[in-house]
């Protein structure tokens, strides 16, 4: 069974759904001869990459992926990576070394490396000169975290035109994770050819989504039996592979929020049952099954419904206020101001009493128990399950729990709905963090439970108002004033409150090493309030170039925009800001005695169709004064690839205004 999504916001790819184990409906596609790559053995003629990418420092001319599932007391996972690479530049030496992510269980469960073997080809005129891997010299184990071990090992005898080809073999237990890790079609470097092989025993279901824009090259699936457990009788599986050939270098973009969700890939999803976290109990692919089975959850909704020992809890906490909004901020602030989070996320709790009592928890724990809380004075709060930016975009068609790795609370009081995140006390409410910005969540209120947009109401607001006296050797005096509101607020908060003022003022300092800070005054630094302000009272002396009788003056300082970050005439992917950007900066120049101005930069003012955002900027003179007023906005946090070309040239405009110079010219000269 095969399903075709349309084109989304949030991915932007065409996903084939399968269902294996759960569909009779086999697929057969097979367009393109498999090549037969024989592992240590090479011809001459294989030195030459097939790609058409003649800038790449290399190349991977053939690379596959082969799971299965096999039972040793308990079942594995067992993955087995064969690599073929060319090496083409110096910059691609980095490319010999291989590092391995190996997790650990309970210290005696863990992954398993195992039949490591490599080889270095090199081409001497017509002769292939090997050079093999050495286990003894060339692989190290390092430790990396408690849960984390490397393998690590490095090819010998590389240089430019070597091929190196390696092959290696993982075993998973279940007891860390049930299911093979995504394959990659696309790195970022081309690809010859990439296959994946997926032997799959009966009633171990797995759902595969395909991820990304390539079209595959082999789609095959049938049914075949296999030995999963030795000397037993062979058992029924399904036997699947995949193909892509001639795979483009993926070209990261700025503005990405998680490149991996338009990378070409095969996701392999277990069913949504057995999870020993969860206690989940259902194998059904269905949104509605989830939302039962996570209220009905031990570590998910049961800790959030009120017990007669959180409502003793909460009546003695909080005041009974008459305005049923600021009795829910009570608790919010209470619940932010209390608990330390220990920077991990998370949508379970294991006991939210326990998490109050030890005044710390992750995203899961604290989260949680806001919901509790609130509940249990009477007002109405709903678990917000949703994926980080870092961890990925959902895709609304596929019921997949453990897409999900953060929860936040959705409140309903004084006919207002907005979103609650106790991890940071610094948050206005209303607000979510940047990592939680990922375009949908879903709320779990069985039977109403349903996505909803997690579009921030809030923007990057930063004002920059500045008062100058300009001397005639180019030096300004003055004032100037920092505004921050909403997420640009947010971030100065967090960062005032962690380093003080001394460094707060010294990272000011880095960025604008022309200034000499004779005062600052700090206001509204309180985490209560929703606007942060510094006040400078300054010097820069390196502000205008002299040359003869003319001064050079950039009016924007350094506060404008010096690079355009889209050059490309080209964009695939959408530009992700996050939030919706309003930036303005206004200055009042006093010129010399002496001086008249005598270029002016010329105004624009460009809006993006749709009212999608726009630039202003205008520089004018009264009298003796110059005034320059920018303003740019983006009024949305999200833009398409169709709407990149206006982007792009309203940076391009941005970019060119803000780098312009005034000249001013000594009146005397110019009489004479």
């Amino acid at each position: 069974m095969f399903t075709f999504l349309p084109d989304q916001r949030a991915l932007l790819l065409t996903v084939v759904y399968v269902l294996i184990g759960l569909t009779a409906g086999l697929a057969q596609k097979i367009s393109e001869p498999i090549p037969v790559v024989e592992f240590g053995k090479i011809r001459p003629a294989q030195f030459a990459s097939s790609s058409v990418d003649s800038t790449a420092e290399a190349v991977v001319l053939y690379e596959s992926g082969d799971v299965s599932f096999e039972v040793r007391g308990m079942m594995w996972v067992v993955f087995t990576h064969h690599v073929r690479l060319l090496i083409r530049r110096k910059s691609a030496y980095r490319r010999a070394t291989v590092e391995l992510e190996m997790r650990r269980d309970d210290g005696t469960i863990h992954e398993e490396m195992s039949n490591l073997e490599g080889y270095t080809y090199n081409l001497d005129d017509s002769h292939v000169d090997i050079t093999p891997l050495s286990l003894k010299t060339a692989r190290f184990t390092e430790k990396a975290t408690k849960e984390y071990w490397i393998e690590k090992f490095t090819m010998p005898n590389v240089r430019e035109g070597s091929v190196i080809e390696y092959k290696y073999t993982v075993k998973t237990p279940f007891s860390i994770n049930r299911h093979p890790q995504a394959w990659r079609f696309q790195r970022d470097i081309p690809v010859d050819w990439s296959q994946c092989h997926i032997l799959l025993p009966d009633g171990y279901p797995h759902q595969l989504i395909l991820g990304g824009s390539l079209k595959l090259t082999v789609q095959d699936a049938r049914l075949t039996k296999i030995n999963l457990v030795p000397g037993e009788i062979r058992s029924k599986a399904q036997e699947l592979f995949y193909a892509i050939k001639d795979v483009p270098a993926f070209r990261r973009e700025n503005y990405l929020a998680n490149a991996d969700d338009y990378i070409s890939k095969i996701d392999f999803e277990p069913p949504n049952y057995k999870d020993v976290k969860a206690g989940l109990e259902f194998a059904d692919y269905s949104w509605e099954a989830i939302d039962k089975c996570l209220q009905k959850n031990e570590s998910f909704g049961l800790q959030i419904a009120p017990t007669p020992l959180m409502r003793k809890q909460a009546e003695g906490m909080f005041s009974r206020l008459g305005d049923t909004l600021s009795q829910v901020f009570e608790v919010y602030n209470f619940v932010r101001r209390t608990m330390s989070w220990n920077g991990n996320y998370s949508i379970w709790a294991n006991n939210v009493n326990q998490v109050l009592a030890a005044k710390k928890g992750d995203s899961g724990d604290i989260n949680l128990l806001l919901i509790a809380l609130i509940r249990s004075i009477g007002f109405q709060a709903y678990p917000v399950i949703l994926s980080t930016r870092s961890h990925g975009a959902i895709a609304e068609e596929f019921a997949v729990l453990n897409k999900f790795n953060y929860v936040v609370a959705q409140v309903n009081v004084g006919g207002q709905t907005m979103f609650l995140d106790a991890t940071d006390p610094f948050l206005k409410p209303g607000m979510l963090p940047y990592h939680c910005l990922n375009s949908t969540g879903r709320v779990i209120d069985p039977p109403n439970s349903r996505f909803v947009s997690l579009a921030p109401k809030e923007r990057l607001v930063e004002v920059k108002a500045a008062r100058f006296t300009l001397g005639e050797m180019g030096e300004l005096k003055g004032t100037m004033t920092h505004s921050l509101g909403g997420y640009a607020a947010w971030i100065n908060h967090k960062l005032f409150a962690r380093v003080g003022k001394p460094v707060y003022i010294d990272a000011v300092h880095k960025i604008h090493e022309g200034w000499t800070i004779n005062e600052v005054t700090f206001a509204d630094t309180n985490q209560t309030t929703d606007a942060f302000r510094v006040d400078f009272n300054l010097v820069i002396s390196d502000a205008c170039m002299q040359a003869g009788d003319r001064l050079y003056l950039k009016p924007m300082l350094a506060e404008g925009r010096t690079e355009n970050p889209f050059k490309e005439s080209y964009r695939q992917y959408p530009i992700d800001f996050a939030v919706p950007v309003d930036e303005s900066f206004t200055a009042t120049y006093q010129m010399p005695n002496g001086f008249n101005v005598e270029e002016l930069p010329k105004s624009v003012s460009m809006t993006l169709p749709d009212n999608g955002g726009r630039f202003l900027y205008q520089v004018s003179t009264d009298g003796n004064q110059i005034r320059v007023n920018s303003r740019f906005v983006l009024r949305k946090p999200v833009y398409m690839p169709n709407e990149y070309g206006a982007l792009r040239e309203l940076f391009v405009q941005m970019v060119a205004k803000h780098t312009e110079q005034i000249v001013l010219k000594r009146a005397v000269v110019s009489n004479k």
